[in-house]
This record gives C-alpha cells, sequence and structure tokens, in this order.
C-alpha cells in the first residue's frame, strides 16, 4: 500500500514543568513553525508494531518530532474548555495560588466552575476536587456556591473532602452556610447524604460552625427517611459510626435516636446486617439509647432467621424454574423434574441441541448439575438434581446463630 489511508497531528507532553499539561491541543500543520516538511527527513521516533507471531506489521506508523510549544493566555483560556476534568482541576490548583492568571483565564475559570468540568469516567479518579475549594477559599469566591444550580453543588460536594468543605464554610457567613444547606439539600442521595453525615461529623468540633451542624444533624432523621423511601441501599459502616459519635458529642434528644434507630431498621437485609450493621455494633463501647435499639433490632432479625431452621425437601421433585423463558427446552426436563425419585436425565443429542439446554439450566437459578459424558457419539449430558439450595439456606442459618450468639453474650 502506498498510498496514506489516514493521518492526524497530536501533541504530548515530553518535557517535566510545573505548568500543568494539556491533555489535547488540537493543532494543523501550518501552525508549526519548521525549517523542513514533516514528510521529509527522519523524526526523532519512528515506531510501528513489528511482526506479531504468524502475523506481519500492520500498516500503521507513528513520527515523533521534538518541538517547542509556546500559546498565550487567550489561547490557554480557549484550551481550558476541551480539556478532561482531571487536567482542568489540575490547573485551578495551578492558578489558585498565584496573580499571574490573565483577565481570559480568570474568567474561563469562573466560566468552568459554574457550568461543570468536562467528566471523564475513565480518568475520574484521578481528579482532585479538592483543588475547587482551594480556589474558593483563596479566591475568596463567596458568590459561586450559591450560584451553582443544585444538581452541579451536589456533584462537587460528594467529590471534595468534609475537612475542605469545613474550611469553605468557616470562611462564610451563618446566612450563606444555612442557604448553602437548604440548597445542598433540595434533593438527597445516598452519596451526598454520606458525605453531609461526614461534614457535620468535622463541624461539630470546630465552634465556628458548631450550631448550624446541630441544626443539620436535628433534620437527619428526614434525610435518612427521604433516602431509605428511594432506594433499598443502605449507609455504610462509616456513617453509622458517625451517628454513634453524635449521640455521645452532640447530645440529640432522645426523639431523635428513636426515630433514626427506626429508620435504620426498617426493612433490614441479611448481608447488611452481617456486614454492616452487628459489626459496628459489637465495636462500639459506650453504650446509648441508639446503639442499644440496633443492638436489639439486630438480635430480633436473627432471632427470627434462627427459629426457622431450613428443611431438606421431602423427595426429588423439583419445581420448573422462575423466569424459564424458553419453554420448548423446559418441556424436556418437565417430567424429569416433576419426578420425586428420578435423579438423573441424560440427554444424547447432538452439540447444538445439548448447548441449548445446557444454556437454558445456567441461565436460571435450580438445583441442577450438568456434565458432558463424551462416550459415543453424540455426546450425552448428564443432567443430575442436587441439594445446593439446602446446603446454601443450611450455610446461611448456620451463620445466622453464629452471629446471634455474639450479639447475646
Amino acid at each position: 500500500m502506498e498510498e496514506v489511508y489516514d493521518e492526524s497531528l497530536h501533541i504530548e507532553h515530553w518535557a517535566k514543568s510545573d505548568v500543568p499539561v494539556p491533555d489535547e491541543v488540537p493543532f494543523e500543520e501550518d501552525e508549526l513553525i519548521t525549517s523542513f516538511a514533516l514528510d521529509k527527513g527522519e523524526p526523532i521516533i519512528k515506531e510501528s508494531t513489528g511482526y506479531m507471531g504468524n502475523y506481519g506489521p500492520d500498516l500503521m506508523h507513528w513520527y515523533h518530532y521534538g518541538a517547542v510549544m509556546i500559546w498565550s493566555p487567550d489561547v490557554n483560556a480557549r484550551l481550558l474548555l476541551t480539556q478532561s476534568a482531571t487536567s482542568q482541576l489540575n490547573w485551578i490548583s495551578y492558578f489558585t495560588p498565584t496573580k499571574q492568571i490573565s483577565d481570559a483565564e480568570a474568567t474561563m475559570m469562573e466560566f468552568m466552575l459554574s457550568t461543570g468540568l468536562n467528566s471523564n469516567h475513565r480518568t475520574e479518579k484521578e481528579a482532585n476536587y479538592n483543588a475547587i475549594a482551594d480556589w474558593l477559599i483563596n479566591r475568596n469566591d463567596k458568590d459561586l456556591l450559591l450560584q451553582l444550580n443544585t444538581t452541579l453543588l451536589q456533584s462537587y460536594f460528594v467529590k471534595i473532602d468534609a475537612a475542605k468543605w469545613v474550611i469553605v464554610l468557616s470562611s462564610l457567613s451563618p446566612g450563606i452556610t444555612t442557604q448553602f444547606f437548604e440548597k445542598l439539600t433540595e434533593t438527597i442521595t445516598l452519596p451526598l447524604l454520606e458525605q453531609l453525615v461526614a461534614l457535620l461529623r468535622e463541624m461539630t468540633a470546630d465552634k465556628r460552625l458548631h450550631n448550624i451542624a446541630a441544626t443539620q444533624i436535628d433534620k437527619l432523621p428526614h434525610y435518612f427517611e427521604s433516602v431509605y423511601h428511594q432506594t433499598a441501599d443502605r449507609v455504610n459502616s462509616q456513617t453509622l459510626g458517625y451517628l454513634f459519635w453524635f449521640t455521645k458529642n452532640a447530645a440529640p434528644a432522645a426523639k431523635w435516636m428513636q426515630e433514626m434507630a427506626a429508620i435504620l431498621t426498617k426493612d433490614l437485609r441479611r448481608s447488611y446486617v452481617h456486614k454492616i450493621l452487628v459489626p459496628l455494633v459489637l465495636s462500639v463501647k459506650d453504650s446509648s439509647e441508639l446503639a442499644n435499639r440496633l443492638r436489639q433490632s439486630s438480635r430480633d432479625y436473627l432471632q427470627q432467621r434462627a427459629d426457622q431452621q431450613p428443611q431438606p425437601l421431602p423427595n426429588w421433585s423439583r419445581p420448573l424454574p422462575v423466569g424459564a423463558h424458553n419453554s420448548g427446552v423446559w418441556q424436556i426436563l418437565k417430567a424429569f423434574l416433576e419426578s420425586p425419585t428420578e435423579q438423573v436425565f441424560d440427554y444424547r443429542k447432538n452439540q447444538s441441541e445439548r448447548a441449548a439446554l445446557e444454556d437454558a439450566i445456567d441461565r436460571v437459578t435450580i438445583d441442577l448439575k450438568t456434565e458432558t459424558i463424551k462416550k459415543g457419539s453424540p455426546h450425552t449430558l448428564r443432567i443430575t438434581k442436587t441439594q445446593a439450595a439446602y446446603q446454601r439456606q443450611m450455610k446461611y442459618w448456620k451463620e445466622d446463630v453464629a452471629l446471634l450468639e455474639k450479639l447475646n453474650k
């Protein structure tokens, strides 16, 4: 192939610098100041895939040239709009402590923060949203928070550390801080609730914010009820630990603890009781009405499960699985499943028919296991009834009994 099928130019950052590295810088070849054409002479590095096992090299080649990139503050301001959130936040961190920022760049920073950054899920973990808090603090930008729409404010809120929010809120007047919480809590999600509880824990220890924190702590039962009504997910162990801390250090009323206990123990799920609730209750050294109520609710829940020891099915009859979509396939097994004595069913068919039946079994939860007997032609798909459901239930029951014993000690 002698013709160029496709080509593109882009800039990669090679040198070390205190200046943040732009993600993408679009440019045209005629914007380069060179003493030679790019398709003449040899580049600094020339790359291709090379030979790959039984395959020859592909037709893609990369040509690397060294260059110095020079751009003005006005161009930089325009480039900021095209960058990823990670790059934008790096630029915010760079400009926060310095006065070497042009009016165009400062205006662009305000515009980006007020309209939202270019989120990229692939690099989101690398993004340091604390840079936004530092910008607000160092630039004394008190109006920006209340100018943000609720969705964007909440997005920033859950991504900035609670300790940083304490510094931001400490710089605001009580009136603006109250407006901030009113706007923040117009709608409540689980991530926002967990971050809010963490922030209130930090604020309670700060004399300047203690009263505002107390007001928000009083509203927590309402916030929890709102979230738990929306989703079956529950707050993490750290958040529950902060609630216990409030009972000791924020002196909430007895009614608050009763309401919180009722909300936290409504519609309990086994996994949450085992992984979150009971381990935390057992780790709490200081007694409180909230901890005692959660302990008793957990004990009642586990006792109810312990009183219902699973029993094996009386025979080998098994019901058709719920949600079995391929009725034709399941009709093959219907008589076998209904039989109280048959345990093994041999299905000697061609590969496509065996695969269809095996796939149907794999797609549902049912006490069957399969193996392929390769003796003879066609091969045989052997289907065997098991006690898997009973064994799984017994495993859970034993775990429930063991955890109950720990609570009763």
